[in-house]
């Protein structure tokens, strides 16, 4: 069976569910792990200004982690927690600052720890040229960005790995 197939009988059972057991659903799945909590708490709960702080956190736990407790970096996760906070919120504003905090914290770890690998400078190299599109398509949002874009963009010249391409972006994107 596929995804869409499991969907439509799911779909079929709860139709008939009373306001009662939506809710009971919803509040199971609120309580079974995290990303569905932050999802909603920021889907439903959140102002703007908040909503973003649980996603944050996840970032900075995965390109900054704390290596003295031996917390590893994870891409991955945090490019997840990118794409969870889209999803819940649909707020491209948010989804810019993510992905900038994303490369900053990023950008402050090589910083501070020194060289890393190919993949780690390539994941911040794609997310950085993702920020510089998605502004390209929302002009409004380039001034609360821009200063911080340029001073990444300035730095990277000083690393190695071809992340100074960061660079050559900006300069290009004209933005």
């Amino acid at each position: 069976m596929t995804q869409k197939t499991f969907w439509n009988h799911i779909k079929s059972k709860i139709k008939s569910f009373s306001s009662n057991q939506y809710l009971e659903i919803i509040s199971e799945l609120y309580k079974l792990n995290k990303e569905n909590k932050n999802f909603l708490e920021s889907r439903y709960l959140y102002e703007n200004t908040n909503r973003i702080k649980p996603y944050k956190e996840i970032i900075e736990e995965s390109l900054f982690p704390d290596v003295m407790r031996g917390h590893n970096i994870s891409l991955k996760t945090g490019k997840k927690a990118i794409s969870d906070y889209k999803k819940a919120t649909k707020d491209e504003f948010g989804t810019i600052e993510l992905m900038l905090f994303y490369v900053e914290c990023g950008h402050k770890f090589t910083s501070e720890y020194g060289d890393m690998y190919e993949s780690f400078y390539n994941s911040l190299i794609s997310v950085f040229d993702n920020i510089i599109e998605l502004l390209k398509k929302h002009p409004e949002h380039k001034n609360a960005f821009y200063d911080r874009i340029q001073k990444i963009a300035n730095e990277s010249r000083d690393f190695g790995w071809g992340y100074d391409e960061m660079h050559d972006l900006f300069t290009e994107a004209d933005l």
